[in-house]
């Protein structure tokens, strides 16, 4: 199939998905994306179909005319969205025009800013949206906030969002500069800025997208041979939430110096990632062990005695529902589980001797998605994670296994004198 229906394709389910997020979704900032968003989706669909057939006589202009819809739908889909959402919610009413994450993020940043603790006493039936159940570094995107306020500033840019937003730009940017060439890094392009695996969460409230911006450029950095760089990046990506400690903890058993050195690299690596989050979570957790305890991990795990919004009618969520009785025994029997399909995937990675990051990436994806699946506090967006991974896993050089029978290709190595 070629590039250019795959585009058509992908920007028709972007609008089909927009359209049905109307119709099905409860939440109202949801369904005002989705309003906008639909036609915009739709014309980049009818876009790509016309430079389709001017691909056959002007494949020059085709590509231009097709990098130009991509940024199109980038502003039209994501940034316009977030910009007038983070602008109606200085109003006075901005429960209606946010995710309430965006908010807890602000006040962390608050607390942050006057030197009080990040994490607020969790009581069985506290309001959810008083719990910061993110780590320390997360406050950081809740400064400029606390500063617009401090100098009588209205207006969009102290919003949470906008600082999440510059955030995966920044990371995304830097990492496709130094990602294999090809039509897979203009797919994580797509995903990470225009699709709706970006533009839904980034414009409502997306504290997943500079998370994964961090993890892309690890991964990156790691396909590079970057073991120090790529180390920055994952710690500054894992002091921010969990759901990115998987690839932080089973990177060291891909990495590789300029020389092929495993040993060296994975020290380097861990050095470098434990020089970003050390000083961040530490701090936290020694002076406030109770609440960093019952913030950041009883909550999210239904364990606090307080609903969690995480709710969505995924297996596991409904398994605890139906059996309320099982909830702790069926946390306690996933976390272990976690730990052997960690220690399983990082024995396979080890034994590895060429491949290991688009492996790291390919299989923390598809065990992503079964997490999000049975956990018992879950959510829909976030299977961006899986959805992510599996892309990343793609450009940087994955491959489904071939038929006994194929003829066996080389996958072309990137050099690394051209970083």
């Amino acid at each position: 199939m070629s590039r250019w229906r795959i585009d058509v394709g992908l920007y028709a389910l972007a609008a089909v998905f927009a359209g049905l997020t109307v119709v099905i979704s409860s939440i109202p900032l949801y369904r005002t994306w989705g309003q906008g968003a639909a036609g915009v989706y739709a014309a980049a669909a009818v876009a790509s179909l016309l430079l389709a057939r001017i691909a056959r006589r002007r494949p020059r202009a085709a590509r231009w005319g097709r990098g130009l819809v991509l940024v199109a739908v980038a502003l039209a889909a994501t940034v316009l969205p977030l910009l007038v959402q983070a602008d109606l919610a200085t109003d006075g009413n901005p429960a209606a025009h946010s995710q309430p994450e965006v908010r807890v993020v602000e006040r962390a940043g608050a607390r942050l800013a006057s030197d009080q603790s990040l994490y607020p006493v969790v009581t069985p039936g506290s309001p959810y949206q008083e719990i910061f159940p993110y780590l320390p570094a997360m406050a950081v995107f809740g400064l400029p906030s606390t500063l617009a306020h401090r100098a009588g500033h209205q207006g969009p840019f102290g919003d949470a969002r906008v600082a999440w937003g510059v955030a995966t730009l920044l990371f995304v940017g830097l990492a496709l500069s130094l990602a294999p060439p090809g039509e897979a890094r203009f797919r994580a392009l797509a995903l990470m800025t225009a699709l709706p695996t970006a533009a839904l969460p980034l414009s409502t409230g997306g504290d997943d997208l500079p998370v994964l911006a961090g993890l892309l450029l690890g991964l990156v950095l790691l396909h590079r041979r970057r073991p120090g760089l790529a180390g920055l990046a994952l710690g500054a990506a894992a002091a921010l939430k969990f759901t990115a400690w998987p690839i932080l903890l089973l990177a060291p058993l891909v990495a590789r110096d300029r020389t092929g050195r495993r040993k060296r690299a994975s020290a380097w690596l861990a050095a470098a990632a434990g020089a970003v989050m050390l000083p961040t979570l530490l701090p936290s957790a020694i002076s406030d062990p109770a609440g960093f305890v019952q913030n950041v991990i009883r909550f999210p795990l239904g364990l606090a005695g307080v609903a969690s919004p995480a709710a969505s009618p995924l297996l596991g969520h409904l398994l605890v529902d139906a059996f309320p009785g099982m909830h702790r025994f069926y946390v306690v029997l996933l976390a272990v589980a976690g730990v052997l399909t960690l220690a399983a995937l990082g024995w396979w990675l080890w034994t590895r001797d060429d491949g290991g990051v688009a492996a790291l990436a390919g299989s923390v994806g598809l065990g992503a998605l079964l997490a999000i699946v049975l956990a018992p506090a879950t959510r829909f967006g976030y299977l961006v994670y899986p959805v992510d991974l599996v892309a990343w896993w793609w450009m940087l050089g994955g491959r489904l296994p071939r038929r006994r029978n194929a003829r066996p290709t080389e996958v072309p190595e990137v050099s690394l004198a051209s970083a």
